[in-house]
């Protein structure tokens, strides 16, 4: 497990957290996992919405 430097107070804090003990920031791992679940259900919503605008077509 691996430490990383806080960016707002540089406190050392586990690459695993999701926020800082000391000041609350929020961890670059835990906004990159943000990051990724948005670019998720962004993908999900898009695919959905090309399902229904193909099922509308047919019609």
């Amino acid at each position: 497990m691996a430490l990383i430097e806080c960016k707002e107070c540089k406190n050392e804090l586990s690459e695993k957290a999701d926020k800082c003990v000391k000041c609350g920031c929020p961890s670059p791992k835990a906004e990159d996992r943000r990051m990724g679940k948005i670019a998720g259900l962004v993908c999900f919503l898009v695919g959905v919405l090309l399902l229904f605008v193909a099922c509308l077509s047919r019609l």
